[in-house]
């Protein structure tokens, strides 16, 4: 049981969530991150410029995961025509 614990708690150190603080909100220089790669996604986005915007959205979503983002990617891969991965983001 003891070993189980350990390598969980290595798994967790390890892990970008691990830069969580503890109340689960965002460090400050990942909330900044975030909100810039998701104003860059949105930005590109509305540039029709649609696979470099899923870039950054999936960037996004690698530091939190937020809805938004997850609708976003979403609907740049519906007008890429990629519905299966459209699918599976809505």
């Amino acid at each position: 049981m003891t070993s189980i614990r350990n390598l969980l708690f290595s798994v967790c150190l390890l892990s970008p969530i691990a830069a969580v603080s503890a109340a689960g909100t965002l460090l400050p220089a990942q909330q900044t991150e975030f909100d810039s790669q998701y104003q860059q996604g949105e930005s590109l986005y509305s540039a029709k410029r649609f696979a470099e915007a899923i870039k950054c959205f999936q960037r996004a979503l690698a530091i939190k995961s937020d809805p938004n983002v997850l609708y976003n990617i979403a609907q740049s891969h519906k007008k890429l025509e990629h519905h299966r991965e459209a699918k599976e983001y809505f």
